[in-house]
């Protein structure tokens, strides 16, 4: 049975993967955000009190959500 080579993917260069790298982290930390503010509004709720994550948001003086 002969054997298959999958083209290899083109090395990237060491500045482009700093950079991909920077990405995935500031990924990481605005879902680890939205996470964290999607936990608040659910506290809020859980206690009577109902806050949006944009009303969270304005009172921890952050920039609304693109969407």
């Amino acid at each position: 049975m002969p054997i298959v080579k999958t083209p290899a993917r083109p090395m990237l260069s060491t500045q482009r993967r700093r950079v991909v790298r920077k990405i995935a982290t500031m990924r990481a930390e605005a879902e680890d955000l939205l996470d964290s503010l999607e936990l608040l509004e659910a506290r809020a709720k859980d206690n009577g009190v109902r806050y949006s994550v944009d009303e969270v948001r304005a009172k921890l003086r952050l920039p609304q959500l693109k969407r």
